[in-house]
């Protein structure tokens, strides 16, 4: 009996509840579904997925430097490339100076130096050191000039809006050999910094130097060496490598740096190419492949700088320029700055 009645009392409380629901349903609508839980989505991101995932890295040709160093993300200038598998390594110090139909030409003994010596631009960073920002205007050589005395000089083009302390500031960017030793082969061997005189700015010729200058100087003399561009076209961009003739060719396969890579079997990052940011002035705008500028307009005097310009994000064509540096042109002392720092 009493079975029963408990029965029957939890029938009646069910079906109690039941209509209750259904009650609920009918004036507040069914409920909408909750969204499923993503285990995933509250774990952190990679910080550089964003760099391997990055589509708009379009540098052409220049992804042959891949083998030779690694690419970064830099403001202001996007991606540039470091090299990372040489050590006691800067710009335009393995190799020599030849004379041709462009002006003056490099040789690098670098297997990059067929870009990173005449395109775009080199500054130092402070975490990474020396890198190199990608242009597509090609150059027989990227730097900057300067005779002093019997010495010459010479450094990379830095970027727009950028710029290297001078030389007797203490800026190491600067490499200087004696005027008669310019025609040496790995001339970074011969570098010899001159001891600047405090008000001797008549003695300073900014530009590429005059090549009956040099011969005068005591280099010796410079034959016009023969050199074609082979052109390729990469990615609606056309890229230039020098071709360079036999002798030449000797001369960098006897020279030619030799990368050195990691037990691990990867590329060594030289700890002698970290920092070093103490003879660099930053640029105060953004510039650089992936957001070009305006190169800015040159002073009247100081430190005369590239040509180069940073090309259109759309179809572009490979530009040439030489150096301007003729034969039988005099000295020129146009460009000497007008005040220079008290240093020895």
């Amino acid at each position: 009996m009493r079975n029963t009645l408990r029965t029957a009392i939890l029938a009646a409380l069910f079906l109690a509840a039941a209509g209750c629901s259904q009650y609920d349903r009918d004036l507040m609508g069914e409920p909408e579904p909750k969204e499923p839980v993503n285990p995933t989505s509250t774990q952190p991101q990679p910080a550089n997925e964003a760099a391997y995932e990055d589509t708009t890295m379009d540098v052409g040709m220049f992804h042959d430097l891949d083998g030779y160093g690694q690419w970064f993300e830099r403001d202001p200038y996007g991606w540039v490339w470091r090299p990372t598998a040489v050590i006691d390594w800067q710009p335009f110090t393995r190799g020599h100076w030849i004379w041709t139909s462009y002006g003056w030409m490099w040789v690098d003994y670098d297997p990059w130096g067929w870009a990173t010596s005449h395109y775009g631009y080199w500054y130092s960073d402070f975490t990474l050191g020396w890198v190199w920002v990608p242009d597509y205007t090609w150059s027989p050589v990227q730097c900057d000039w300067m005779m002093y005395g019997d010495y010459i000089g010479w450094s990379p083009v830095s970027p727009p809006g950028a710029s290297y302390k001078e030389p007797w500031d203490g800026s190491k960017a600067w490499v200087w050999v004696p005027v008669r030793k310019f025609k040496q082969t790995d001339i970074g061997e011969y570098r010899a910094t001159p001891k600047f005189k405090p008000g001797d700015d008549a003695n300073i010729q900014r530009g590429a130097p005059a090549l009956a200058e040099v011969e005068r100087r005591g280099a010796g003399m410079f034959s016009t060496t023969s050199v074609t561009l082979d052109r390729r076209i990469v990615r609606d961009r056309e890229f230039a490598k020098v071709k360079y003739p036999p002798d030449q060719q000797e001369i960098i396969a006897e020279r030619r740096t030799v990368p050195i890579k990691s037990s691990a079997g990867g590329f060594s990052a030289p700890p002698s190419m970290s920092g070093g940011s103490a003879d660099w002035n930053p640029p105060t705008t953004s510039v650089g492949p992936t957001q070009p500028a305006q190169q800015p307009s040159q002073p009247a005097t100081g430190k005369s700088k590239g040509t180069s310009k940073p090309a259109d994000s759309g179809k572009t064509t490979t530009k040439y320029k030489s150096q301007g540096a003729k034969k039988d042109a005099p000295k020129s002392k146009d460009d000497t700055p007008s005040s220079k720092k008290d240093k020895g």
